[in-house]
């Protein structure tokens, strides 16, 4: 819980700044790509290493991200002094939740067992965006799992629509039930 508290903090600071000189798209798409690094490379773990020097872990740091603007390279610095890189992700998740909601935009997970089409996925949207009174913005996942229908999380709420679900129902049903 202090871990996610923190990580809002630091995004934040991070996101008045940004929005302050006018760079926040550029910054939190900056800051993406550098958590997608992060995460798909060796950077993490040799930032989080407590056998290499800050030092070195800087200079590594500035070279993994110096096409990055200013702003971002001073916040990942002040996170490796700080000991607060691993919360990077978490930061990323928070400041473009605030990015979001500045803009009116809602940001809706929907999963399905088969990929939708264009008209299932512009039908959906547009319905969500009548619920919701916002832009809304689909993250298509894919879960056979769920063999038919689709599970769509939007802010706090969930909707549950799929097959699997109504199955799970069912059984639990069926075991409640009394046999004569």
């Amino acid at each position: 819980m202090q871990t996610l508290v923190l990580a809002r903090r630091y995004a934040h600071a991070l996101f008045l700044q940004a929005r302050q000189e006018s760079v926040l798209e550029q910054v939190t798409a900056e800051l993406h790509a550098v958590v997608e690094v992060m995460q798909s490379t060796g950077l993490l773990p040799f930032l989080l290493s407590p056998r290499i020097p800050l030092e070195a872990k800087e200079r590594v740091l500035d070279h993994a991200t110096h096409e990055a603007s200013a702003l971002l390279r001073r916040f990942l610095k002040l996170l490796l002094r700080r000991g607060r890189i691993r919360q990077l992700a978490e930061i990323r998740k928070a400041i473009v939740r605030m990015r979001d909601e500045t803009l009116g935009v809602e940001r809706a997970s929907v999963t399905t067992a088969v990929p939708l089409n264009a008209a299932q996925r512009e039908k959906l949207q547009t319905e969500l965006r009548r619920l919701m009174k916002k832009e809304i913005i689909l993250e298509l996942r894919l879960r056979p799992k769920i063999l038919s229908g689709a599970i769509v999380e939007i802010g706090d709420y969930l909707i549950d629509g799929s097959v699997e679900k109504e199955i799970r129902n069912l059984r639990d049903r069926l075991r409640r039930a009394k046999v004569n």
